[in-house]
């Protein structure tokens, strides 16, 4: 699927959790010109993972200094010629005062990101 273009601006693909990509694949040159006009450096191919075998549940739970965390819990499997994979995500984080000085207003920027994926082959 293409998610990006001239005239869109940046795809965000801090949006994709690791633990969903199964590879990332870079195709350049003049082979990138079949994806169209606006590929004219390369194409960068990123693929979900694929579920195999029985249905595999998993889970992680991850945390980190000024208050971030992430939470990703997801399932997979295979079976009668159908491959799927669900996956949800969300991470956060209270963020940091870069500018510790008295009598300035704090900037602790915090984010909340929640990403989902489904994949059926």
């Amino acid at each position: 699927m293409r998610i990006d273009s001239q005239s869109t601006g940046g795809a965000t693909w801090e949006g994709i959790p690791l633990t969903q990509i199964e590879r990332v694949e870079v195709l350049r040159g003049p082979a990138s010109a079949i994806y169209g006009s606006d590929v004219i450096g390369g194409v960068i191919q990123i693929f979900t993972r694929k579920g195999q075998g029985a249905f595999t549940p998993q889970a992680s739970v991850g945390a980190g200094t000024y208050h971030s965390g992430r939470v990703q819990a997801g399932f997979s499997g295979a079976g009668q010629g159908v491959d799927y994979s669900v996956n949800l995500a969300r991470e956060t984080s209270r963020g940091f005062n870069a500018r510790p000085i008295a009598g300035q207003n704090p900037d602790a920027d915090g984010y909340q990101q929640i990403s989902a994926s489904t994949r059926l082959g």
